[in-house]
């Protein structure tokens, strides 16, 4: 199970996340959040969008997901990756976040991103989520 938290935004990557659920229909996506970007209108299977949640669900959420998934470009060490962390939660975001804080490096997976380039982007994602370091055998508790 792959999350996104956030707002439904283009440059929070939501685009991108909801292409690695097209390609990657082996994998459950779930987005928590909103915006001007209706994850439902893509019509992708593998992909639920739960809307806006309180902290108790984005908590379960987060629980639930071998990894949270946050291709943006511009983040830093942002609430989102610090809470997923918390949860025990592997992190797979943009590499920006390791500009801001280096040490993270030992902690979340960072990838290039390239809003210009969301295919390419969103398939480097996608192959990144086969990286054994995001996801181990405590993570990915059902969804309740």
């Amino acid at each position: 199970v792959a999350c996104f938290a956030g707002r439904c935004t283009a440059s929070k990557g939501i685009e991108i996340f909801i292409r690695m659920a097209q390609l990657r229909p082996d994998w459950q996506f779930l987005v928590a959040g909103h915006g001007p970007i209706d994850p439902t209108s893509y019509n992708v299977p593998n992909l639920q969008a739960l809307g806006h949640v309180d902290r108790r669900t984005l908590a379960k959420v987060y629980r639930a997901a071998d990894v949270l998934v946050l291709p943006s470009h511009s983040e830093s060490f942002s609430l989102v990756v610090r809470e997923a962390l918390a949860a025990g939660t592997g992190v797979l975001c943009g590499d920006q976040i390791l500009q801001t804080e280096p040490s993270l490096h030992e902690y979340v997976l960072a990838r290039p991103v390239d809003l210009e380039k969301p295919e390419e982007t969103a398939r480097c994602f996608a192959a990144a989520l086969n990286d054994p370091r995001i996801c181990t055998p405590e993570r990915g508790r059902a969804y309740v």
